[in-house]
């Protein structure tokens, strides 16, 4: 159950810092009025310790994997995009995504907290 979960705890939290990280960045003018919500779907799932709870840690990984590969999902994160054309080619979508991770590790304007971080503020 994610309420009762730290996951659960973290979530509005997470949302919270996303919404103000989202306000703070220099966007393109035909962006400068958009809500983070208006062009993104932000969804959180979380994982047990494979170490300690190895058999659910397995089931949470198909059911993590089913979300990004089964269309017939009423979880699947692309139901969305399924009829629009995408802007990035799916041949180009791995570049692309290395590219915004990259982009998010280093900009000092996105201060993201490390996974070290987040976790010790939920300890």
């Amino acid at each position: 159950d994610d309420e009762a979960s730290p996951l659960g705890a973290m979530q509005d939290t997470l949302q919270e810092d996303l919404k103000k990280v989202w306000q703070g960045l220099s966007k393109p003018a035909k962006f400068s009025s958009s809500a983070l919500s208006d062009l993104f779907t932000l969804s959180f799932f979380s994982l047990p310790s494979l170490k300690y709870k190895k058999a659910v840690f397995e089931q949470r990984v198909e059911l993590l994997q089913s979300r990004f590969t089964d269309s017939a999902s009423p979880n699947y994160l692309f139901q969305d995009l399924e009829n629009r054309t995408p802007a990035v080619p799916a041949s180009k979508l791995a570049a692309h995504l290395k590219e915004i991770w990259d982009t998010i590790k280093t900009s000092k304007e996105l201060n993201a907290p490390s996974e070290k971080d987040l976790g010790a503020m939920y300890k």
